[in-house]
């Protein structure tokens, strides 16, 4: 049976990453709740995916940025410079109100009986020179709050691109849960990531959903290595077309899920994906 994850929290239901999108996730019928955490210029863990939001002119809100361009705003701005920005308005005027949350305000919120799955962004990318210090300053600012938090009863997995960001995490964290994701330009690189798993000792490589279609040597590996296989959905970041991504639309990749029992998927609209792989398994 493929176990469930929300993206970015209720993504198809509040603006992603916000205490909103938490919030409304703790009701969908999903195993994980995923968000994105990066640091800020003076070592504030915050959720947000800045490839898909980033500030506008005025510094006054968040706006969708352009998909696939690297950006490190956050990395360049405090807390009390980003602390104000109206982080939900982009989404609809409902959220106006809503901030780019620190992540402790994710671990105050009610996880009882849902994991937090933490997708460590790293804001300069980990092929960047500098990323030996942005995996410390990781280690500064995440890992005491997760430590706390596993202490406190809070169910926590780790997921990066980051192989180093993984073996930090390895050394610190060894209980939690780590996962490592990779993109397509991974293509060719199958012995090398199979080696980066076995020594960080992860449990789950996760793919891209279109890898599973195009590149079938990954999910092949995966069951090779003894791993359990994740799948994300990558869906539009434009909010006119987010909006209209009908099931239709992601019936092919949902039937790939299911035919290659995949174990995790990540997902922007889970509800939908339950309802249509109970009905997929009923006909």
């Amino acid at each position: 049976m493929v176990r469930v994850i929300a993206h970015r929290g209720a993504r198809s239901l509040a603006p992603e990453n916000t205490l909103a999108a938490f919030s409304r996730a703790q009701s969908l019928p999903v195993e994980m709740i995923e968000g994105d955490v990066t640091v800020t210029k003076d070592g504030i863990a915050v959720m947000i995916h800045q490839e898909t939001l980033e500030p506008d002119e005025d510094f006054r809100c968040l706006r969708l940025a352009k998909r696939n361009e690297a950006r490190a705003w956050i990395a360049e701005k405090t807390w009390s410079e980003i602390s104000a920005l109206d982080g939900g308005s982009w989404f609809g005027q409902d959220f106006s109100a809503q901030r780019i949350p620190k992540l402790t305000d994710i671990l105050e919120l009610p996880w009882r009986e849902k994991t937090l799955l933490l997708d460590l962004i790293d804001p300069l990318y980990w092929s960047d020179p500098s990323a030996d210090r942005v995996v410390q300053q990781f280690r500064s600012a995440v890992v005491p709050l997760l430590r706390t938090a596993t202490q406190a009863g809070v169910s926590i997995a780790v997921l990066a691109f980051n192989p180093t960001m993984l073996e930090m995490f390895q050394s610190e964290l060894p209980n939690i849960p780590r996962t490592l994701a990779i993109w397509t330009n991974h293509h060719g690189q199958e012995s090398w990531i199979a080696e980066q798993c076995a020594k960080l000792q992860v449990q789950t490589l996760t793919i891209a959903d279109f890898m599973l279609r195009d590149e079938p040597t990954w999910a092949e590996l995966a069951r090779q290595q003894g791993l359990e296989l994740g799948v994300y959905e990558v869906t539009p970041d434009s909010q006119g077309e987010f909006k209209n991504w009908t099931p239709a639309q992601r019936k092919e990749i949902w039937e790939l899920v299911i035919k290659n029992r995949v174990d995790w998927f990540t997902s922007d609209f889970p509800a939908e994906f339950v309802a249509f792989r109970q009905g997929r398994i009923q006909s």
